[in-house]
């Protein structure tokens, strides 16, 4: 057996035998975990990681062209899984109010992206589509975007007037452009993570207490 894998089953063994009070709070093997998320439990907590993201775009800029597509990939693809999450998060008896007419898991979550791209203020979910598909397979066999490119600039001051307004100067700039759309990412995903919070809010779902 590879050594890698020997040392991480005889450590499994061990926590295991530790027991359940090892220490606070700390998960052991042989207590099984519902759902694998480390404490998340809705959209708002995958929204709270986006903005993470995004300022992370804006301040990590100078460590290398690569970790600032990482970073990237990481807005991608969280920006994406924020539509099953939020799927789940709907109770099944208002699953009707959001265009869902079928008890299919599967189909339910197409007809639920549909009905949210309907909504033109949301039509960027398709982007979002096919950048998280594309981070995750490589290849995006489906493309919702056909057309969509992306890149990462070199150094240079830039000004605009979106979502982070002003005149700044960073290493690189990442961004995307399809048909009419030339944006840098950070703007594109600061205005996702609004229009996501947006839609929970008025649809008063996964409402949390504030403070």
């Amino acid at each position: 057996m590879d050594s890698r894998l020997s040392r991480v089953g005889n450590r499994r063994k061990h926590l295991s035998i530790m027991g359940r009070d090892a220490a606070p709070g700390f998960y052991m093997p042989n207590e099984r975990l519902d759902k694998a998320r480390f404490g998340l439990t809705g959209p708002r907590d995958l929204l709270a990681k986006l903005q993470r993201d995004i300022r992370r775009l804006n301040t990590e800029d100078k460590v290398g062209r690569e970790h600032v597509a990482y970073i990237v990939f990481d807005c991608a693809v969280t920006a994406w899984s924020a539509l099953d999450w939020t799927f789940h998060a709907i109770p099944v008896d208002r699953r009707s109010e959001f265009g869902i007419s079928t008890s299919n898991e599967r189909k339910a979550l197409r007809q639920f992206e549909k009905y949210l791209v309907a909504n033109k203020r949301m039509s960027w979910l398709e982007i979002c589509h096919d950048l998280a598909t594309g981070a995750k397979h490589f290849h995006v066999d489906s493309t919702r975007k056909p057309g969509l490119t992306t890149g990462v600039t070199g150094s240079g001051q830039r000004i605009t007037d979106g979502p982070n307004a002003g005149s700044r100067t960073m290493s690189y700039w990442p961004f995307l452009h399809v048909g009419d759309l030339h944006e840098f990412a950070d703007d594109f995903f600061s205005d996702v993570w609004l229009q996501w919070t947006l839609f929970l809010d008025n649809a008063g779902i996964d409402v949390r207490e504030l403070g």
